[in-house]
This record gives structure tokens, C-alpha cells and sequence, in this order.
């Protein structure tokens, strides 16, 4: 018997309670989702393989607003992954490139680069796309790592390739001066998500 079919037929035999799974932060907060709806990510789907009886994932790389943004993704899809955004975009509008209008308008409140000033860079790219990015790509979600990377490419096609560049580089200068060393033409993803 596969491990999938095995997580599954075992899935099916939990009571409502044991539905339930909590996905812990890296600042220990803590969320409740329904069990399949979390199965997108190939991640918690293998880590409830290998011990289908846990009730708990601690997600230590990804900070809370983060985590509830993947949450509201997983709950909208309900435990089905959704076809990739179509490349090369024929648009910036990301109503445009997404099949599902609710994938467009969750990926364009988070890119949102006209929003909390805290969050932005110099050039004005929202750090939280990044996050997202990050962590769906942690989390094994396929089609929200695809929309994510789509929304980033939207912002900045067209751009002048100076200016591309200059938004995607601040993004490594925010990490810290210990990062100052990075050339700035190439950027750091996978620590993105501390703060």
C-alpha cells in the first residue's frame, strides 16, 4: 500500500476532533485548519504520513502573517491543488493569468506594493510576496509557489532591466549588514521570511 493511499485510508478513520490540525509559527502562534484542506502541501501531507496520529506542525522558518496567508489559501482550495499560472504572463493583471478570480485577488492583496509602508522596500516591492513565496516553495505547495512567482513577475515586467534589478536587489539589502558582502545583482530567497 502507498504511503499516499495509506494517509488517506487512515485520514478517513479520524473522529472531527483528530480532523483538526494546528500549524505552529516561528512566534508560536498557533493555527486550527481542517486536516485535508492542509494536505495540499506535499510537506505536511508527508510529515502526516510518517505520523498520521500528529496533531501538531511546527513551522519554525515561517512567521505568523505569513502562515495566514498560506491558511486562508489552504482553506479557499479545501484540499485541492489547482493548476499552475499559465507562462509566460500575456498580462500584469493578474486577473488576466489566474483561472480562479479568488487566486488573483489573494495574490494581488499581498503584493500589493501600495500598502504598510513597513513592509515595503525602497523600490517599493512588498516583502510579503516574497514570504509567501518562500513559503510555499518550504511547504511543497505547487500551485501557490507558481501564482506567487507570477504575481513578482507581473510587478516587474515591463520594467527597464536598472530598475528590475535595483527592486529585486533591495530586497537582499533589508536583511542586514552582515549580508552587505551579497552582490547586489543576485538576491538570497531561502532567509527571507526572518525578520
Amino acid at each position: 500500500m502507498s504511503t499516499e493511499l495509506k494517509v488517506e485510508s487512515l485520514t478517513a478513520e479520524l473522529d472531527a476532533e483528530e480532523q483538526k490540525l494546528t500549524l505552529i509559527s516561528k512566534e508560536d502562534k498557533k493555527f486550527v485548519l481542517e486536516r485535508k484542506n492542509a494536505e495540499i502541501s506535499n510537506f505536511i501531507k508527508t510529515t502526516l504520513g510518517l505520523d498520521i496520529t500528529a496533531q501538531e506542525i511546527p513551522l519554525l522558518g515561517i512567521n505568523s502573517r505569513t502562515l495566514e496567508y498560506i491558511i486562508e489559501y489552504l482553506n479557499y482550495h479545501k484540499g485541492v491543488e489547482k493548476d499552475v499560472v499559465e507562462r509566460p504572463l500575456k498580462s500584469k493583471n493578474m486577473k488576466d493569468a489566474c483561472k480562479d478570480p479568488w487566486d488573483a485577488d489573494f495574490i494581488d492583496k499581498i503584493g500589493d506594493v501600495s500598502k504598510n509602508s513597513e513592509n515595503k522596500t525602497n523600490s517599493h516591492l512588498n516583502k510579503e510576496i516574497i514570504d509567501v513565496i518562500n513559503a510555499a516553495n518550504y511547504l511543497d505547495i505547487k500551485s501557490l509557489l507558481c501564482l506567487g512567482c507570477a504575481k513578482l513577475a507581473s510587478i516587474i515586467k515591463g520594467l527597464p532591466i536598472p530598475e528590475a534589478k535595483a527592486m529585486l536587489s533591495g530586497l537582499g539589502a533589508e536583511k542586514g549588514s552582515n549580508d552587505s558582502k551579497q552582490d547586489s545583482s543576485t538576491i538570497n530567497l531561502s532567509n527571507s521570511t526572518s525578520q
